[in-house]
Protein backbone atom coordinates (compact mmCIF):
# COMPACT_ATOMS: atom_id res chain seq x y z
CA UNK A 1 0.00 0.00 0.00
CA UNK A 2 2.90 2.32 0.80
CA UNK A 3 4.35 1.77 -2.67
CA UNK A 4 1.02 2.61 -4.37
CA UNK A 5 0.46 5.77 -2.32
CA UNK A 6 4.09 6.80 -2.76
CA UNK A 7 3.75 6.32 -6.52
CA UNK A 8 0.54 8.37 -6.68
CA UNK A 9 2.01 11.21 -4.63
CA UNK A 10 5.13 11.14 -6.80
CA UNK A 11 3.02 11.35 -9.97
CA UNK A 12 0.99 14.20 -8.46
CA UNK A 13 4.20 16.09 -7.63
CA UNK A 14 5.50 15.55 -11.16
CA UNK A 15 2.19 16.85 -12.56
CA UNK A 16 2.52 19.88 -10.29
CA UNK A 17 6.12 20.56 -11.39
CA UNK A 18 5.20 20.23 -15.07
CA UNK A 19 2.22 22.56 -14.60
CA UNK A 20 -0.30 19.94 -15.67
CA UNK A 21 -2.13 20.15 -12.33
CA UNK A 22 -2.64 23.89 -12.91
CA UNK A 23 -3.97 23.18 -16.41
CA UNK A 24 -6.42 20.61 -15.05
CA UNK A 25 -7.53 23.09 -12.39
CA UNK A 26 -8.06 25.79 -15.04
CA UNK A 27 -10.00 23.38 -17.27
CA UNK A 28 -12.27 22.26 -14.45
CA UNK A 29 -12.61 25.61 -12.65
CA UNK A 30 -15.63 26.79 -14.69
CA UNK A 31 -17.47 23.55 -13.86
CA UNK A 32 -16.41 23.69 -10.22
CA UNK A 33 -17.46 27.34 -10.01
CA UNK A 34 -20.89 26.44 -11.43
CA UNK A 35 -21.20 23.85 -8.69
CA UNK A 36 -20.33 26.40 -6.03
CA UNK A 37 -16.78 25.26 -5.30
CA UNK A 38 -14.52 28.26 -4.82
CA UNK A 39 -10.90 28.69 -5.84
CA UNK A 40 -9.78 27.83 -2.28
CA UNK A 41 -11.28 24.35 -2.53
CA UNK A 42 -10.43 23.63 -6.19
CA UNK A 43 -6.96 22.15 -5.66
CA UNK A 44 -8.10 20.10 -2.67
CA UNK A 45 -11.00 18.74 -4.70
CA UNK A 46 -8.71 17.82 -7.59
CA UNK A 47 -6.35 16.00 -5.21
CA UNK A 48 -9.30 14.03 -3.84
CA UNK A 49 -10.53 13.19 -7.33
CA UNK A 50 -7.16 11.85 -8.39
CA UNK A 51 -5.72 10.37 -5.18
CA UNK A 52 -8.84 9.27 -3.36
CA UNK A 53 -11.52 10.25 -0.90
CA UNK A 54 -9.60 9.77 2.33
CA UNK A 55 -6.54 11.74 1.21
CA UNK A 56 -8.47 14.58 -0.43
CA UNK A 57 -11.10 14.62 2.29
CA UNK A 58 -8.42 14.74 4.96
CA UNK A 59 -6.77 17.73 3.30
CA UNK A 60 -10.16 19.41 2.93
CA UNK A 61 -11.00 18.89 6.61
CA UNK A 62 -7.57 20.21 7.58
CA UNK A 63 -8.13 23.40 5.56
CA UNK A 64 -11.67 23.76 6.93
CA UNK A 65 -10.31 23.55 10.48
CA UNK A 66 -7.92 26.38 9.67
CA UNK A 67 -10.85 28.41 8.32
CA UNK A 68 -9.47 28.60 4.75
CA UNK A 69 -12.48 26.95 3.08
CA UNK A 70 -16.09 28.17 3.55
CA UNK A 71 -18.70 25.66 4.85
CA UNK A 72 -20.67 25.47 1.59
CA UNK A 73 -17.47 24.68 -0.31
CA UNK A 74 -16.65 21.90 2.14
CA UNK A 75 -20.07 20.30 1.65
CA UNK A 76 -20.04 20.64 -2.13
CA UNK A 77 -16.44 19.39 -2.43
CA UNK A 78 -17.12 16.37 -0.24
CA UNK A 79 -20.27 15.61 -2.25
CA UNK A 80 -18.22 15.71 -5.47
CA UNK A 81 -15.51 13.55 -3.92
CA UNK A 82 -18.12 11.04 -2.84
CA UNK A 83 -19.20 10.56 -6.45
CA UNK A 84 -15.90 11.05 -8.23
CA UNK A 85 -13.13 9.93 -5.86
CA UNK A 86 -10.28 7.79 -7.18
CA UNK A 87 -11.19 8.55 -10.77
CA UNK A 88 -7.88 7.23 -12.07
CA UNK A 89 -7.72 4.05 -9.97
CA UNK A 90 -11.37 3.09 -10.46
CA UNK A 91 -11.16 3.65 -14.20
CA UNK A 92 -8.02 1.51 -14.43
CA UNK A 93 -9.72 -1.22 -12.39
CA UNK A 94 -12.71 -1.23 -14.76
CA UNK A 95 -10.37 -1.35 -17.77
CA UNK A 96 -8.72 -4.47 -16.34
CA UNK A 97 -12.07 -6.29 -16.34
CA UNK A 98 -12.83 -5.23 -19.90
CA UNK A 99 -14.72 -1.93 -19.74
CA UNK A 100 -14.43 0.78 -22.37
CA UNK A 101 -12.31 3.73 -21.15
CA UNK A 102 -14.34 6.44 -22.86
CA UNK A 103 -17.64 5.17 -21.52
CA UNK A 104 -16.47 4.63 -17.95
CA UNK A 105 -14.37 7.78 -17.54
CA UNK A 106 -16.54 10.38 -19.27
CA UNK A 107 -19.87 8.95 -18.10
CA UNK A 108 -18.74 8.95 -14.49
CA UNK A 109 -17.34 12.47 -14.81
CA UNK A 110 -20.51 13.82 -16.46
CA UNK A 111 -22.81 12.08 -13.96
CA UNK A 112 -20.88 13.42 -10.96
CA UNK A 113 -20.74 16.99 -12.31
CA UNK A 114 -24.46 17.04 -13.13
CA UNK A 115 -25.52 15.56 -9.79
CA UNK A 116 -23.32 17.88 -7.74
CA UNK A 117 -24.53 20.83 -9.81
CA UNK A 118 -28.13 19.92 -8.94
CA UNK A 119 -27.34 19.39 -5.25
CA UNK A 120 -25.40 22.67 -5.17
CA UNK A 121 -28.32 24.59 -6.67
CA UNK A 122 -30.76 23.02 -4.21
CA UNK A 123 -28.70 23.79 -1.12
CA UNK A 124 -28.36 27.42 -2.21
CA UNK A 125 -32.09 27.68 -1.50
CA UNK A 126 -31.49 26.88 2.16
CA UNK A 127 -30.78 29.85 4.42
CA UNK A 128 -27.49 30.18 6.29
CA UNK A 129 -28.40 29.04 9.83
CA UNK A 130 -30.60 26.19 8.66
CA UNK A 131 -27.93 25.12 6.16
CA UNK A 132 -25.26 24.98 8.86
CA UNK A 133 -27.59 22.97 11.11
CA UNK A 134 -28.55 20.42 8.44
CA UNK A 135 -25.48 20.08 6.23
CA UNK A 136 -22.41 21.27 8.06
CA UNK A 137 -20.87 20.53 11.41
CA UNK A 138 -18.12 22.95 12.31
CA UNK A 139 -14.71 21.31 12.47
CA UNK A 140 -13.03 24.36 13.92
CA UNK A 141 -11.68 23.39 17.36
CA UNK A 142 -13.45 25.06 20.25
CA UNK A 143 -12.50 25.27 23.89
CA UNK A 144 -13.83 22.39 25.93
CA UNK A 145 -16.48 23.29 28.49
CA UNK A 146 -15.64 22.26 32.03
CA UNK A 147 -17.87 19.54 33.48
CA UNK A 148 -20.67 20.88 35.63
Amino acid sequence: MFVVIFGLVLVLNILKILGIERLIAKALSPFLRLMGISKEATNLTLIGITLGLSYGGGLLINEAQKGHVPPRDVFTSITLLGLLHSLIEDTLLMLVIGADFTTIFWSRLAFALVMVGIVSRLIKLVEGKRYEKWFYRSVVPTQACPAQ
